[in-house]
């Protein structure tokens, strides 16, 4: 895994517990964006799931659904770079 991931996402859980849930979802959306990248296909999975959580958290049940959802389905993105 790579150190960038892991700080994120530890960063994230530390922003959840002390109630900072946008700051959480900067952590957890560059998480998913190394996971993409690295195509960490089970850290991808759990950044969609931190993601939902946060937007759960901030009372927009919309966007926790869709990332919960794409969580739940393993809807992975692919890869796309030059």
């Amino acid at each position: 895994m790579n150190a960038i991931l892991i700080a994120n996402k530890t960063l994230g859980i530390a922003s959840q517990k002390s109630m900072l849930h946008e700051e959480a979802l900067e952590h957890f959306h560059i998480m998913l964006q190394k996971a993409v990248y690295l195509s960490d296909y089970d850290q991808e999975m759990d950044a969609y799931d931190l993601i939902g959580t946060q937007y759960y958290y901030l009372n927009d049940m919309e966007k926790a659904n869709y990332f919960h959802k794409k969580s739940i389905r393993g809807e992975y993105e692919k890869k796309t770079s030059n």
